[in-house]
């Protein structure tokens, strides 16, 4: 940071290689998780400001090389550019990731629930709202999309993919 005269402090400006990579860091995710130790399934990445289709299709490859994408996912990247930069800044980024980091969170959530529930604490807030039934059910899919981000994040590539054949003219 920087001093500025009136005795605030101003953040120095970051590069565009910086701040493509500080996107995936675990200190600028919303959930207490590291992406970058779990298999992507999706990412987006959206910039604003002074940035260039070869500074993001540069910053992806080199991004790319130390993510772990989904065998299923070819490119696994979209990319989105606006040319209106942020107020303050020359450029900023956004990445909304789908990603097997999420399975802790969720199964914590799940065992908290399940502590409450076995106790049947806070229920009454939510049964005039909510069947009971339904909040079981819900906490029993939170726990099956937990499950099936463990066996995702877990999957090896198979050897070879099958592929459709065409069907051709008739």
């Amino acid at each position: 940071t920087v001093s500025s005269d009136k005795g605030k402090t101003v953040p120095v400006p970051r590069t565009m290689d910086q701040i493509f990579t500080e996107v995936f860091q675990r200190d600028r995710q919303l959930a207490s998780v590291d992406p970058r130790h779990s298999t992507y399934l999706a990412c987006a990445l959206m910039m604003r400001g002074a940035v260039t289709v070869s500074d993001a299709n540069r910053n992806v490859e080199r991004l790319r090389k130390g993510l772990r994408m989904a065998h299923w996912v070819g490119d696994g990247f979209k990319v989105g550019l606006c040319d209106r930069p942020p107020v303050g800044a020359p450029y900023s980024a956004l990445c909304l990731a789908n990603n097997c980091a999420m399975r802790k969170p969720l199964d914590a959530m799940t065992v908290r629930f399940q502590k409450l529930r076995k106790r049947n604490l806070y229920v009454h807030h939510y049964a005039e709202h909510m069947a009971i039934d339904d909040m079981d059910a819900a906490a029993h899919a939170i726990a099956t999309l937990a499950a099936e981000y463990g066996a995702v994040d877990t999957m090896a590539a198979p050897e070879t993919v099958p592929s459709i054949q065409p069907l051709g003219v008739r």
